[in-house]
């Protein structure tokens, strides 16, 4: 836990390290995301050289076996900054989690005992949302997108050296080899076929420039330097596309390489793990390691020291908290791994470290649990629990973005069988991830087809019927997402995912009180739903309650003001009111408010119809025209917009470009019009003769 150190403490300290002459080494610690053990060319050759890496290492004690705790960004940097485990600090997971401000992080320990700290990281998934920023006098991450390249976080890393006197901590998290694989050039071009090991030589360049830096300034003799990956990638090994799902080595297996020009190079074979490298930082600059800390400092086998190897804990339950499948954890100790899930799994890592040939049946169980058990028990912290919180809208839709959100809040079992192992589940999590990535290209048959599938096959998994729900709603098919909703409701009646889509479906469906009833009852427990308000909204605008409908949209915007959808609704609603008021109030509102969703999406082709809307009502046709063509460039079967551009361009005397979209209406859509659209259309057909 945080121990505070006085200001009287801290006088005597400084005035103690000037008169024995000790000068503190900076500390700086190279995050890198996703990085496999084998793409870095010290450790193996076989795939992509990383020259830059492998000079410092030549200086450096390198470890040949280091192991993350945890295959997932989150939690492992948890690991790292805490030198605990997801048993003590709570985080085991990249989404619904937070590092509670109980828990002491390396950065304010160092800062207690004189250094400046900073840290620039490349990912949302690592943002001060999450408070790994604890003891950071400057704490930099992706402002506008939701990762930076390696160059966008080593320049500015620079600059801060630069313009600060040591002794300093420095963290700098490197995402690039992070899926998907797409390196700059030339190292795209140069590594075409192996996009992944592309991003990793790129990442090398660019530590490169880091490191000649270092060297011109002269630091490189006061500047301990530590490197290592947060977990590694999978790339299909025991089928896995890339990490989260299983814990085998391919995505636990870690470089670390650690220099101190007062340390010997060396190469390590014993077992260590991230939870060793803040202890190790603190021998390192002379600061004491508090007591609380799960690790041990690594300085004792760089110096050749044979102490006893430390039984390391692993767990990977990504899908365990999204889906309510089985958890993963186990150990490693000296060459053994023991895999904890309903199907046990035993390693020999001496003779089998790719873990192909499962040993189970040479030992006995209990005596592995006789290991297990005690480890779980020594790790875990009374407060864990404190770290799992509710994660604000805003942050949950960014981190579904990566991917990490697969699946809803649903009751956990208590007790696993073999169907609910991981290895049995895996056909289904390749599912759910073609399914998403086909949904993520607006391939919405085919993404519908494979969730099809996986409900065949998992009837319990109620993030499908959602996904599901969601797709029949893309594709205006708002009957058959009521009824797979009511599939859904079946087996788990009271989600309120569940509920909520059904609400939401209702209202889309015109079943304004039905729907409404529904989202009230989710407020009432549960206010900072935005989504909820902004179907409220939705129903009241409809009603034509106009500042009932204001009011929830306010709320919401409250709760989520990055929902481009909820803008567009506000300006909906705004030139609604200018067209019935013609107040230039509203209309500025509707601008204002479609433009703020465009800022968002800037692909939201009902924004785009909005916006075009507004400036054909204020006299301007020509800007209307624009937005409206650019509306069914992304939304090709937006039959309003046809119409809307049919009817302008023939007030505007441009019949030969009205026909075009006329005939598109009346070869490609007509099935689709109603009988008042029909007759409008033969109206606009009469007209352009």
């Amino acid at each position: 836990m945080k121990q505070k150190i006085t200001a009287t403490f801290f006088i005597l300290l400084l005035i103690s390290t000037i008169l024995q002459g000790q000068i503190k080494k900076n500390i700086l610690l190279i995050t890198i995301d996703t990085l496999r053990y084998d793409r870095v060319s010290i450790y193996n050759d076989s795939f992509v050289n990383t020259p830059n890496i492998d000079k410092l290492a030549k200086k450096s004690a390198i470890f040949k076996r280091a192991f993350a705790h945890t295959p997932l960004t989150l939690p492992s940097h948890a690991n790292i900054l805490t030198g605990t485990t997801p048993l003590f600090h709570g985080i085991s997971d990249n989404n619904r989690f937070r590092l509670d401000d109980k828990f002491l992080t390396i950065a304010e320990h160092l800062k207690e005992n004189g250094y400046r700290t900073a840290a620039f990281t490349a990912s949302f998934v690592l943002n001060e949302y999450f408070k790994l920023n604890q003891g950071f006098d400057f704490y930099s991450g992706p402002d506008k997108s939701n990762a930076l390249i390696a160059e966008e976080v080593i320049s500015p890393s620079i600059s801060w050296i630069k313009n600060n006197k040591g002794p300093w901590f420095l963290w700098i998290h490197i995402w690039d080899p992070h899926a998907p694989y797409s390196p700059p050039e030339p190292f795209k071009t140069r590594f075409r076929s192996d996009l992944y090991s592309g991003e990793v030589a790129y990442t090398d360049s660019q530590l490169g420039i880091l490191f000649n830096y270092l060297e011109k300034a002269r630091l490189m003799k006061d500047t301990s330097i530590i490197i290592t990956g947060d977990h590694g990638e999978a790339l299909g090994d025991h089928g896995e596309p890339e990490h989260g799902y299983f814990a085998y080595n391919e995505t636990i297996h870690i470089p670390l390489i650690i220099y101190n020009s007062s340390l010997k190079r060396t190469r390590i074979s014993k077992n260590v793990s991230h939870i060793d490298i803040f202890p190790t930082i603190c021998e390192m600059t002379g600061v004491k390691i508090p007591g609380h800390i799960q690790g041990r400092s690594l300085i004792p086998l760089i110096r050749g020291d044979t102490n006893e190897e430390e039984t390391i804990y692993f767990e990977a339950k990504s899908a365990y908290h999204s889906k309510g499948w089985a958890p993963l954890d186990g150990f490693i100790f000296k060459d053994m791994k023991f895999i904890n899930l309903p199907i046990k799994e035993l390693y020999d890592l001496k003779k089998d470290f790719s873990e192909k040939r499962n040993i189970i049946s040479r030992v006995t169980i209990s005596e592995l649990f006789g290991t297990l058990n005690p480890l779980i028990a020594r790790l875990t912290g009374a407060d864990k629990n404190l770290s799992k919180k509710k994660i604000d809208p805003r942050a949950l839709k960014k981190l579904k973005t990566f991917g990490y959100l697969t699946g809803v809040v649903q009751e956990k079992k208590k007790i696993f069988k073999r169907e609910d192992d991981l290895k049995i589940l895996l056909p289904i999590q390749l599912k759910l991830t073609e399914g998403r990535a086909l949904e993520k290209k607006g391939k919405f048959r085919e993404a519908l087809k494979i969730f099809r599938e996986v409900l065949e096959l998992k009837p319990d998994n109620i993030s499908t019927y959602i996904n599901l729900a969601e797709l029949y709603h893309k594709t205006n098919r708002i009957k058959a997402a009521l009824e797979i909703i009511g599939e859904g409701l079946i087996k788990s009646p009271l989600n309120t995912d569940l509920l909520l889509r059904k609400g939401i479906l209702l209202i889309v469906g015109n079943q304004l009180n039905r729907g409404e009833e529904i989202l009230r009852n989710i407020l009432l427990k549960d206010p900072d739903r935005g989504e909820a308000w902004n179907y409220l909204g939705i129903s009241f605008f409809k009603k034509g309650l106009t500042e009932k409908a204001l009011e929830a949209y306010r709320k919401s915007e409250d709760i989520d003001n990055t929902n481009p959808i909820l803008f567009n609704n506000l300006g909906t609603l705004y030139l609604n009111s200018y067209l019935r008021d013609r107040s230039p109030k509203m209309y500025e509102n509707a601008l204002i408010n479609f433009q703020k969703a465009l800022a968002l999406d800037s692909k939201l082709s009902s924004a785009l119809n909005g916006l075009g809307a507004a400036y054909k009502f204020s006299g301007n046709p020509q800007e209307a025209i624009r937005y409206w063509k650019s509306a069914i460039e992304y939304k090709s079967d937006f039959i309003q917009v046809y119409f809307n551009l049919a009817i302008t361009l023939l007030e505007t005397g441009k019949k030969a470009d009205a026909l075009k979209y006329i005939h598109i209406l009346k070869n490609k859509y007509y099935s689709r019009l109603n009988s008042r659209s029909k007759k409008q259309l033969a109206r606009l057909i009469s007209d352009s003769k």
